[in-house]
């Protein structure tokens, strides 16, 4: 059952961290809702390549709930629609439900 699988963001931590871009705009949705301090907010967007703000950012969504996870998820849809698609279809084909949180 795909709820026993975890949060869709924690599912497909890795091909978010390889294909999310740009990160910034990811990262102004997340302040806005306080989701992430300004330090924190400060410490992501230092990192060079987009990899390395989706690695940095994870280590911060990992001590999340899955309320927080799901308004990553809205932002992620927001701003990389078409990857998140890929990985809902990805994820049907492999018999994981159509729960895509």
């Amino acid at each position: 059952m795909a709820a026993d699988m975890g949060h869709f963001v924690d599912r497909h931590q890795t091909e978010l961290i390889q294909h999310v871009t740009p990160v910034p705009p990811i990262l102004d949705d997340l302040r806005d809702w306080n989701l992430i301090k300004r330090e924190q907010n400060s410490i992501v967007r230092s990192k060079t390549t987009d990899q390395e703000k989706m690695r940095q950012l994870f280590d911060y969504v990992e001590a999340w709930g899955d309320e927080d996870k799901d308004r990553l998820l809205e932002s992620l849809r927001k701003h990389n629609a078409p990857l998140i698609r890929r990985l809902g279809r990805h994820q049907n084909q492999m018999g994981a439900g159509m729960d895509l949180r």
